[in-house]
């Protein structure tokens, strides 16, 4: 279904951080296979080729269960297994979505979890923040210690499932900035998903959503000390924050002032 949406709200904690930081096979030799009987043979060769592992399965991480194919054993080879391709790390949990066991936290249910996140400032010094399309701020996943950056949105354009017929034509979004005062929070929402982009067979690009897995995330954004530097693209600042999915009443409240102030 195609995707071209901007939710960013203006309404209503997490504490600030700078920028983060195989199977054994028993052999058995030719001649002592050559006295087998050929029923035992051919049970032998049955059970050899019922065991084999399907390499090629991977988990997306966006099934909530899943993440037993992806992440193997406790050797932390969950690469594939790990959230928008993140390494899995140690000890991956199966039923964890490629979570390691740092990184896990309790969830009454499967995923996605919609979350509300609110951007809240603490400070006496006016904050913006920049709003094109939706806010710009970035994801990231425990899983792979903060790492690689985890997609949360995908505008204008379609599901890879979907038989479209075409491409998504979309205009420019404009520029807008928001403040953030200690009185007037910014709020804007997320679906719980995170996606994988690619092109489909009409060469349009088109997106796989997954269901986050609960866990531990984190969002780092850009902020400004003034209208003009938000919708000018001037020089900013960044904020981080951590928090866990799904988030207590689907609330997570990022505090937006830097570290440096």
């Amino acid at each position: 279904m195609p995707m071209c949406h901007s939710n960013w709200h203006a309404g209503g904690g997490l504490q600030l951080f700078s920028r983060v930081n195989r199977r054994a096979r028993g052999l058995l030799s030719w001649r002592s296979m050559s006295r087998l009987t050929p029923l035992a043979f051919l049970l032998l060769f049955t059970a050899a080729c019922g065991g084999q592992t399907n390499d090629d399965q991977k988990n997306t991480g966006g099934q909530s269960g899943s993440g037993g194919s992806g992440a193997v054993g406790g050797g932390g080879a969950g690469g594939s297994g790990a959230v928008g391709g993140g390494s899995g790390g140690s000890g991956a949990v199966a039923g964890s979505g490629g979570m390691p066991n740092e990184c896990t936290v309790p969830a009454s249910g499967p995923g996605p979890y919609a979350t509300k996140i609110r951007f809240v400032n603490k400070s006496s010094t006016p904050i913006w923040l920049r709003e094109d399309c939706m806010v710009r701020y970035e994801l990231y996943s425990c899983a792979d210690g903060y790492q690689v950056e985890l997609p949360h949105a995908a505008d204008c354009m379609m599901s890879c499932s979907d038989d479209f017929g075409g491409c998504i034509a979309c205009g420019a979004c404009m520029v807008q900035a928001h403040e953030v005062t200690p009185t007037t929070p910014v709020e804007t929402e997320w679906s719980g998903n995170t996606y994988k982009f690619s092109t489909n067979g009409t060469g349009c690009q088109c997106y796989d959503q997954f269901a986050a897995p609960a866990g531990k995330y984190a969002i780092r954004l850009p902020v400004w000390f003034s209208e003009e530097q938000a919708t000018s693209f001037g020089p900013s600042a960044e904020a981080m924050g951590y928090f866990e999915l799904p988030a207590p009443n689907g609330v997570v409240e990022v505090n937006v002032e830097p570290p440096t102030m």
